[in-house]
């Protein structure tokens, strides 16, 4: 929370009457921007953007389109294919693979991917993923290496947002001929 300029002190809103409405350390962070929040079942951080702050996302993605979400296939799907059909063998597998291992220990599984089956959202990365996008690139280097071209689409609309944390989006993308509600 600090990193994301949080105060020391902050203004709690709890069901425990020993909490609520007191100035407690760092449980609810900015008024009205960020925010913790502790259920019985979950911890999450809520964080509103500035809507005039203009964001970019990024995804990679291969010129072969998805049968479900008819957009260009991400870079995770054409490398768990490529990993099961053999087309990427030997150390570069193994590469593949711990790349793929990594992304499972640092990032969140989107819990939405769409409203239906017909509206299904595709997955972007905040240009602030460094990290991320820098084992991304590792990805693209091997799959090029093995003859699959890699290209990267930069947007800051990307649809309608499903699912967002730190350094990851899902959005349901616009239709033609509609504009964001922004």
């Amino acid at each position: 929370m600090q990193k994301r300029h949080s105060p020391n002190f902050v203004f709690a809103i709890s069901e425990d009457p020993t909490r609520d409405r007191k100035e407690l350390l760092l449980l609810s962070c900015i008024p009205g921007q960020l925010a913790f929040v502790e259920t019985e079942d979950e911890r999450f951080i809520l964080q509103r953007h500035d809507p005039l702050e203009r964001r970019e996302f990024v995804r990679f993605v291969i010129g072969s389109k998805d049968e479900d979400s008819h957009v260009e296939q991400g870079i995770f799907q054409v490398a768990a294919l490529a990993l099961e059909w053999h087309t990427i063998t030997g150390s570069d597998a193994d590469d593949l693979n711990k790349l793929r291992t990594w992304f499972s220990a640092n990032l969140e599984k989107p819990t939405s991917f769409g409203r239906n089956k017909l509206r299904l959202g595709i997955c972007w990365f905040n240009t602030e993923a460094t990290e991320h996008i820098s084992r991304i690139w590792a990805i693209a280097r091997i799959l090029e290496k093995n003859g699959i071209h890699v290209k990267k689409i930069r947007k800051d609309k990307p649809g309608y947002v499903l699912y967002e944390d730190e350094w990851q989006l899902v959005a349901e993308p616009f239709r033609k001929g509609t504009f964001s509600r922004r």
